[in-house]
Protein backbone atom coordinates (compact mmCIF):
# COMPACT_ATOMS: atom_id res chain seq x y z
CA UNK A 1 0.00 0.00 0.00
CA UNK A 2 1.57 3.27 -1.16
CA UNK A 3 -0.14 5.33 1.57
CA UNK A 4 1.40 3.18 4.32
CA UNK A 5 4.85 3.43 2.72
CA UNK A 6 4.56 7.22 2.54
CA UNK A 7 3.38 7.43 6.15
CA UNK A 8 6.26 5.21 7.32
CA UNK A 9 8.73 7.49 5.56
CA UNK A 10 7.22 10.57 7.21
CA UNK A 11 7.23 8.78 10.58
CA UNK A 12 10.88 7.72 10.47
CA UNK A 13 12.90 10.00 8.18
CA UNK A 14 14.89 12.58 10.19
CA UNK A 15 14.07 15.16 7.49
CA UNK A 16 10.64 15.45 9.14
CA UNK A 17 10.38 17.14 12.53
CA UNK A 18 9.38 15.20 15.64
CA UNK A 19 5.83 16.55 15.71
CA UNK A 20 5.29 15.51 12.09
CA UNK A 21 6.75 12.06 12.73
CA UNK A 22 4.41 11.49 15.69
CA UNK A 23 1.38 12.64 13.71
CA UNK A 24 2.29 10.36 10.78
CA UNK A 25 2.61 7.39 13.17
CA UNK A 26 -0.80 8.18 14.64
CA UNK A 27 -2.42 8.25 11.19
CA UNK A 28 -1.23 4.67 10.54
CA UNK A 29 -3.80 3.34 13.03
CA UNK A 30 -6.78 4.35 10.87
CA UNK A 31 -6.97 3.17 7.28
CA UNK A 32 -9.46 5.91 6.38
CA UNK A 33 -7.29 8.70 7.82
CA UNK A 34 -4.15 7.14 6.36
CA UNK A 35 -5.63 7.06 2.86
CA UNK A 36 -6.98 10.59 3.22
CA UNK A 37 -3.62 12.01 4.30
CA UNK A 38 -1.17 9.85 2.29
CA UNK A 39 -3.24 8.14 -0.42
CA UNK A 40 -2.41 10.77 -3.03
CA UNK A 41 -0.52 14.04 -3.41
CA UNK A 42 -1.82 17.58 -3.57
CA UNK A 43 -1.92 18.92 -7.09
CA UNK A 44 -0.99 22.36 -8.31
CA UNK A 45 -3.88 23.88 -10.24
CA UNK A 46 -4.70 27.22 -11.80
CA UNK A 47 -5.45 28.65 -8.35
CA UNK A 48 -2.21 27.36 -6.87
CA UNK A 49 -1.96 24.55 -4.35
CA UNK A 50 -4.78 24.13 -1.86
CA UNK A 51 -5.85 21.54 0.63
CA UNK A 52 -6.60 20.62 4.20
CA UNK A 53 -3.93 21.64 6.72
CA UNK A 54 -2.18 18.69 8.33
CA UNK A 55 0.39 15.94 8.02
CA UNK A 56 0.64 13.96 4.79
CA UNK A 57 1.27 14.20 1.09
CA UNK A 58 -2.37 15.16 0.51
CA UNK A 59 -2.29 17.96 3.09
CA UNK A 60 -1.02 21.51 3.21
CA UNK A 61 2.10 21.58 5.36
CA UNK A 62 5.63 22.96 5.19
CA UNK A 63 6.84 19.90 3.28
CA UNK A 64 4.22 19.82 0.53
CA UNK A 65 4.35 23.60 0.09
CA UNK A 66 8.14 23.45 0.04
CA UNK A 67 8.10 20.75 -2.61
CA UNK A 68 5.66 22.66 -4.81
CA UNK A 69 7.62 25.89 -4.40
CA UNK A 70 10.88 24.14 -5.23
CA UNK A 71 9.30 22.76 -8.41
CA UNK A 72 8.09 26.22 -9.41
CA UNK A 73 11.49 27.74 -8.70
CA UNK A 74 13.32 25.01 -10.65
CA UNK A 75 10.97 25.43 -13.60
CA UNK A 76 11.43 29.20 -13.69
CA UNK A 77 15.22 28.87 -13.57
CA UNK A 78 15.34 26.12 -16.20
CA UNK A 79 13.24 28.23 -18.57
CA UNK A 80 15.38 31.33 -18.31
CA UNK A 81 13.16 33.15 -15.84
CA UNK A 82 14.43 34.50 -12.59
CA UNK A 83 12.53 33.31 -9.55
CA UNK A 84 11.08 36.22 -7.67
CA UNK A 85 10.22 36.39 -3.97
CA UNK A 86 6.93 38.00 -5.02
CA UNK A 87 5.83 34.51 -6.11
CA UNK A 88 5.70 33.54 -2.45
CA UNK A 89 2.87 35.90 -1.48
CA UNK A 90 0.47 33.78 0.58
CA UNK A 91 -3.18 33.44 -0.22
CA UNK A 92 -6.12 34.28 2.00
CA UNK A 93 -6.29 30.77 3.43
CA UNK A 94 -6.03 30.75 7.23
CA UNK A 95 -2.58 29.51 8.22
CA UNK A 96 -0.95 30.26 4.87
CA UNK A 97 1.53 32.63 6.51
CA UNK A 98 3.03 29.59 8.25
CA UNK A 99 4.43 28.47 4.90
CA UNK A 100 5.92 31.80 3.82
CA UNK A 101 9.43 31.27 5.27
CA UNK A 102 9.73 27.80 3.67
CA UNK A 103 8.54 29.08 0.29
CA UNK A 104 10.74 32.18 0.42
CA UNK A 105 13.81 30.09 1.28
CA UNK A 106 13.16 27.71 -1.63
CA UNK A 107 12.75 30.51 -4.16
CA UNK A 108 15.66 32.66 -3.03
CA UNK A 109 17.98 29.93 -1.72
Amino acid sequence: MLAMERAKLWATDPHFNEETQKAAKALMSSEQELLSAFGTELTFGTGGIRGVLGVGTNRMNEYTVGRATQGLSDSLRENGGKASPSATIPGSVPGSLLFLPQAFWRITG
